[in-house]
C-alpha cells in the first residue's frame, strides 16, 4: 500500500530531513494506512517542535530582540508622525513635504536608536552562537 500521498509528504517537512526519510520507511514497512501514517507523522512532528520551546533559550528571544525593536520602530514611527505634522502645520507642498522628511528624519535617526541597531544583532549572533556550541557539546 502506498502511504506517501501529498498530504504526507507536505506534513513530514515538519521533520528534519535524515529523520523524514527514517520515518517515512518504518511507515512503508508497517503498511500503515494514509491516514494512520499521517497522523503518526504529524504527532512526531508537533511534539518535536514543542519540545523546543520547553527550554528557557527561545524564550530569551522575545525580551531580547522583540522588545528592542519594538522600541526602535516605535521611536520611528513617532519620529516620522512628529516630522508629518510639523510639515502640514508648516503649509508646504507635498513634494517638499515628502523631500525633507526623508532628508531630515528618516535617515538620522538618534544616537539610542543607531545603539539598538548596532547591538542586537550582536547580542543575537553571540546567543545563537552559543546555543549552537552547546548543542555539538550535548552531542559528543
Amino acid at each position: 500500500m502506498n502511504t506517501k500521498g501529498p498530504m504526507l509528504m507536505l506534513t513530514a517537512h515538519l521533520l528534519e530531513p535524515a529523520e523524514r526519510e527514517v520515518v517515512l520507511g518504518d511507515l512503508t514497512e508497517s503498511r500503515a494506512s494514509p491516514l494512520h501514517a499521517l497522523c503518526q507523522v504529524l504527532n512526531l512532528g508537533v511534539r518535536r517542535h514543542i519540545a523546543l520551546w520547553l527550554q528557557w533559550r527561545p524564550w530569551l528571544s522575545g525580551p531580547g530582540l522583540a522588545l528592542p525593536g519594538s522600541f526602535f520602530l516605535m521611536g520611528v514611527s513617532l519620529s516620522v508622525s512628529q516630522a508629518c505634522l510639523q510639515l502640514i502645520d508648516s503649509g508646504a507642498s507635498t513634494d517638499v513635504t515628502l523631500t525633507r522628511l526623508l532628508a531630515q528624519r528618516w535617515w538620522t535617526p538618534s544616537p539610542w536608536l543607531l545603539a539598538c541597531i548596532m547591538t542586537w544583532p550582536a547580542v543575537y549572533l553571540a546567543v545563537v552562537a552559543r546555543i549552537r556550541q552547546s548543542k555539538e557539546e550535548s552531542v559528543c
